[in-house]
């Protein structure tokens, strides 16, 4: 069983029934088992639209470790949920949110009102 998200001021929560949450998961290509910091992590990305944010500063929101946000990363830019950004410094990466990304989270709020 998943623990629980971390109690994060920061993160909104969204009150929707478990079977649409998992179902909309599932239209995005999200696994719930896996990534369960997908919908969070998209919706930081959404508040830093379109500065973004780095991957350390993203796991700290998170309360996970970079590599766990380097992994989570892969799966959302897997699925065109985000893209990464890069300055004069390669290792320094931004993460910024896709339109499908933003189209996902609508969804999530338009099944909630």
């Amino acid at each position: 069983m998943p623990r629980p998200l971390p109690a994060n001021p920061a993160v909104v929560r969204i009150p929707i029934d478990w079977e649409s949450y998992l179902r909309l998961l599932a239209l995005a290509g999200l696994d719930s088992s896996r990534s369960r910091y997908g919908i969070p992590a998209l919706q930081h990305l959404k508040q830093s639209h379109p500065i973004g944010v780095s991957c350390s500063l993203l796991a700290a929101l998170l309360d996970v470790s970079t590599p766990a946000v380097t992994r989570l990363a892969d799966r959302l830019e897997g699925l065109s949920l985000l893209y990464r950004s890069s300055a004069k410094d390669r290792r320094k990466v931004n993460l910024h949110i896709k339109a499908k990304g933003l189209q996902l989270l609508d969804e999530l709020y338009t099944q909630t009102a």
